[in-house]
C-alpha cells in the first residue's frame, strides 16, 4: 500500500473493501492491493457486480425486446457507416425485422 495512505488522517482500506460497493471492493483488490485476477477475492468481488446494484438493472433491461431491438439497430446502423452503405431507414427496419420473433 504504502505511499498513497501518507496524505490522509487514516487509512480508508477497510471502507473501501466492504460488501455493500463490490466495484469499489473489485478495484481496490485489484488497484491499491494489487491482487491478480485469480485471487478468489477478487474473483468474488467480481462475481458481485454482476449481481447488485446498477450494473444488474442494466443487464436485466437489455434483456427486454425493446432493448433489443434498439441495440439491433444501432448496430447495424454503426455497421452500415463503418463500410460507407448508409441505407437509410427502410434498410434497417428490413434487416431488424428478423430478428423480432428470436
Amino acid at each position: 500500500m504504502g505511499d498513497w495512505t501518507s496524505g490522509l488522517k487514516a487509512d480508508p482500506t477497510n471502507w473501501l473493501l466492504e460488501e455493500e460497493n463490490p466495484s469499489v471492493r473489485y478495484f481496490t483488490l485489484k488497484d491499491i492491493l494489487g491482487r491478480p485476477e485469480d485471487d478468489t477475492a477478487v474473483q468474488a468481488a467480481r462475481r458481485d457486480i454482476m449481481q447488485t446494484g446498477m450494473v444488474r438493472d442494466i443487464l436485466d433491461r437489455q434483456r427486454e425486446p425493446a432493448y433489443l431491438e434498439t441495440y439491433s439497430r444501432y448496430m447495424l446502423g454503426q455497421t452500415h457507416l463503418s463500410y460507407g452503405r448508409s441505407q437509410g431507414p427502410q434498410s434497417i427496419k428490413r434487416h431488424t425485422g428478423r430478428y423480432k420473433n428470436r
